[in-house]
């Protein structure tokens, strides 16, 4: 009986430092999702390229394709380990913001590299940063956008439907 008092007094301080300090735990997540993305999309690029020139493949198309879907990949695992809560999420939710990352992180992918393979003027000289850098920064800016959408129509609805359940763990797992 004791140790499920403390339980639920660990997880009611819990509950307040999330209600304190949300602003900066976002954040944080946010950043640090970021920067995993920007890092691992661009080693996600790296694979993609060394696949590419290994697999003897000599279509652009091809590695375009490649290019989009290793900084895709890459930059979506980036938020899902900077959202990831071991301690109170269930698998299916875990799962889903790793999904969604990379689609995101895929879909930012190809419209960075939209945007960058604009940005050069054909009649002058070359573009100052490579198409390839753009689609590793719209891949990250995708990843963390969906992931951070879904995270907050989740907690959205968590809240709305539980308004008054306790700080015990059944009231975390959405």
């Amino acid at each position: 009986m004791d140790t499920f008092h403390n339980l639920n007094r660990y997880n009611a301080i819990e509950t307040r430092i999330d209600k304190i300090l949300w602003v900066p735990l976002l954040v944080a997540r946010v950043a640090l999702g970021a920067g995993l993305g920007i890092v691992l999309g661009m080693a996600g690029l790296g694979i993609a390229w060394g696949l590419y020139i290994f697999s003897g493949a000599v279509s652009q198309v091809t590695l375009l394709a490649m290019s989009v879907a290793g900084v895709g990949i890459g930059a979506g695992i980036g938020p899902g380990v900077a959202w990831l809560r071991l301690d109170r999420s269930r698998v299916s939710a875990s799962f889903m913001i790793f999904v969604l990352g990379i689609l995101g992180g895929t879909l930012g992918g190809w419209l960075g590299y939209q945007y960058g393979a604009g940005q050069e003027v054909e009649c002058c000289a070359g573009p100052d940063t490579a198409p390839f850098t753009y689609t590793a920064y719209g891949a990250t800016l995708g990843a963390n956008a969906i992931v951070l959408i879904y995270i907050t129509i989740r907690e959205t609805i968590k809240r709305i439907s539980r308004p008054y359940a306790g700080a015990g763990r059944e009231s975390t797992n959405v």
